[in-house]
């Protein structure tokens, strides 16, 4: 119609009401200046629409109100869309697996969702044999095309076979453990659940960890791909099989030196050796149940401590929402008495709203905070002082798992050895290099293995300061925590004025401390 009245001459363009031509107010003022332009008049079958005045404020009047009405329809219908939601009901197309059909009950039409036949025990096996960790995403949309699994046809296209895509998409959809995910929040369905929730929660653990580091599904998968690294250039180490005179080989190299992205010399890797080097690294990483005891002690008395000032806050905060409160009520009682201007209330209002809301969240934060960083340390211990035994039963996947939830990258050495880590949190905090019995990254390790740039030097006075940071940190020691050399007591006569730039410890009668024997505290 808008191409015609530039081609045609056309005096009169005729509607029933104006919300036949538009319904938003944009597209209104854009047809009224093209009808204008082309010198053409609109009539109203049933409004009294003319080009006065008065007939242009009607215009205007019933396109507002036009406007209003698809908008509150909008609205009206996404209420009803969420009340279904609400109700366990699928206000969507049901996904693969599931059909939407419409029954009538004692003559009134009724939607729900049923289980597809053709396709709802395939894509129940899929979900199943993913949640295993044995599969990749590719490898099951081969398999499920196998068994016959395609995508509904719908009015525009044929059934077509699955798509990675597609199948990545189901996976992720907790609607087949009975759960309605609409418009940001999730209700308990009435449809019939495919898997349990506990297999679908499997399912997003064993996604989560081919998504670690970047991690993406190759030809030949295996469980530590993604955790480990090369010692000496801390390049990402790749899985790869090789086919010899005795039968397949199967190694780890360094993704650098196969780049030539480096000068990394550091060869292949048998898988075997990576296997075992990593299960014994955990016997010396896994911490003794005194240690572990140690740790929970320290950090529950400095929580303790904490909790105490968390009380504190809270009963400040608690106070303080209730002079809010009351503040409000007598700004509302002065507004009302006309002595707060309407400008001066909005203002005041929206201070009030924020700070209440502030004292709020305090009171929020002091009852749940510390209790779920406990929980959280208890249960970080609980899995850190079993860790060798649950890794040595665990299947691949599960130790894959236990490898991510540990370490951001494990540095590995050519005979397969954990040469050092680097540690997720909470599990830094709580098992660092003071803590732990092996290096974290960069450190030395206590078993006297050192990394090239922890060596002596021929500097004399280097040469013993190096050695002294070996020596604290195989007998667990720490220089950060000490007092110095000299204790307590200030320097006598007896001890040399001369001091390295890092003071190691003294020891024996290396140095004297005066009257007093020398002195360590630790940090809090």
């Amino acid at each position: 119609m808008l191409k015609d009245l530039k081609k045609r001459r056309i005096r009169y363009l005729i509607v029933h009401k104006i919300d036949r031509l538009a319904r938003n107010r944009e597209d209104d003022m854009a047809i009224r200046l093209m009808l204008a332009r082309a010198g053409v008049e609109l009539v109203s079958c049933t409004e009294n629409i003319t080009n006065s005045a008065h007939g242009r404020f009607l215009h205007n009047i019933m396109a507002d109100t036009a406007e209003f009405y698809r908008e509150n329809l909008a609205e009206e219908v996404m209420k009803g869309l969420v009340r279904k939601a609400q109700e366990g009901g699928t206000p969507f197309r049901a996904p693969l697996g599931y059909l939407n059909v419409r029954e009538f009950v004692e003559g009134i039409s009724v939607s729900r969702v049923i289980l597809d036949p053709e396709r709802a025990s395939i894509v129940r096996w899929c979900l199943e044999q993913y949640a295993t960790g044995e599969w990749t995403v590719n490898e099951l949309v081969i398999a499920a095309r196998g068994r016959g699994l395609t995508a509904r046809p719908t009015r525009t296209k044929p059934s077509e076979p699955i798509n990675p895509t597609s199948m990545h998409n189901l996976l992720r959809n907790p609607y087949y453990m009975g759960v309605v995910a609409y418009n940001g929040f999730h209700y308990e369905g009435r449809h019939e659940a495919l898997v349990t929730p506990e297999t679908w929660l499997r399912i997003q653990d064993v996604l989560a960890a081919h998504r670690h580091a970047g991690e993406k599904d190759r030809k030949w998968p295996h469980y530590l791909r993604g955790s480990i690294f090369c010692g000496s250039c801390g390049g990402r180490l790749v899985f790869s099989r090789h086919r010899g005179n005795g039968g397949i080989y199967e190694y780890y190299h360094c993704v650098k030196k196969k780049l030539k992205a480096n000068n990394c010399r550091r060869g292949g890797i048998r898988l075997h050796a990576v296997e075992d080097g990593i299960a014994r690294f955990y016997r010396t990483f896994e911490p003794s149940p005194e240690r572990v005891a140690e740790v929970r002690d320290a950090v529950l008395t400095e929580f303790e401590a904490q909790r105490i000032d968390a009380e504190v806050n809270a009963e400040r905060a608690k106070k303080r929402l209730a002079r809010l409160k009351d503040e409000r009520a007598k700004l509302m009682q002065a507004h009302y008495a006309g002595a707060v201007p309407v400008d001066l209330l909005k203002t005041e209002m929206d201070r009030l709203t924020h700070a209440l809301a502030e004292a709020e969240t305090q009171i929020t934060t002091a009852a749940s905070s510390l209790d779920e960083v406990i929980q959280t340390l208890e249960d970080a211990l609980l899995v850190a002082g079993h860790c060798q035994r649950h890794y040595a039963a665990a299947p691949p996947p599960i130790r894959r798992q236990i490898n991510q939830g540990f370490f951001k990258k494990l540095y590995l050495g050519q005979d397969g050895a954990v040469e050092r880590y680097e540690l997720t949190e909470p599990f830094r905090q709580l098992l660092g290099p003071n803590l732990a019995r092996m290096p974290a990254a960069g450190q030395p390790s206590r078993s006297g293995a050192v990394p090239t740039s922890k060596l002596p030097s021929n500097d004399p006075e280097q040469k013993e300061n190096t050695i002294s940071d070996i020596d604290d940190v195989r007998y667990g020691v720490n220089k950060r925590y000490m007092v110095g050399d000299t204790g307590f007591e200030p320097v006598t006569s007896s001890v040399s004025r001369k001091r390295a730039p890092t003071a190691p410890i003294a020891r024996g009668r290396e140095r004297t401390t005066g009257f007093e024997p020398a002195t360590l505290t630790l940090a809090r």
